[in-house]
């Protein structure tokens, strides 16, 4: 089911897209942001950064704490989380 963070809020989403991607989040930057492009690759190992930011018909896999958003409100198809202490809060 697709999401939508707005603030601190999360919200669902409807969307589709003709090339949806999958990506990997795993705050390679260290600065915990969703928006920061150094965070976010096209493989599971962390080994192909990713040409632009998750869009709303993306799959994402989070394997890292997300504390913020300095970018306008996130929105992607599909989100999972791997990781027994990985954190997600979006201010």
């Amino acid at each position: 089911m697709p999401f939508r963070f707005f603030g601190n809020r999360l919200f669902f989403a409807h969307a589709s897209s003709a090339q949806a991607a999958t990506l990997y989040y795993n705050n390679a930057a260290g600065d915990y942001d969703w928006n920061t492009l150094g965070n976010w690759w096209t493989d599971p190992v962390f080994s192909s950064p990713a040409p632009n930011l998750p869009a709303v018909g993306d799959d994402v896999v989070i394997s890292a704490n997300v504390n913020g958003n300095s970018g306008p409100a996130a929105a992607v198809n599909t989100m999972t989380v791997k990781g027994t202490y990985t954190d997600i809060y979006i201010p």
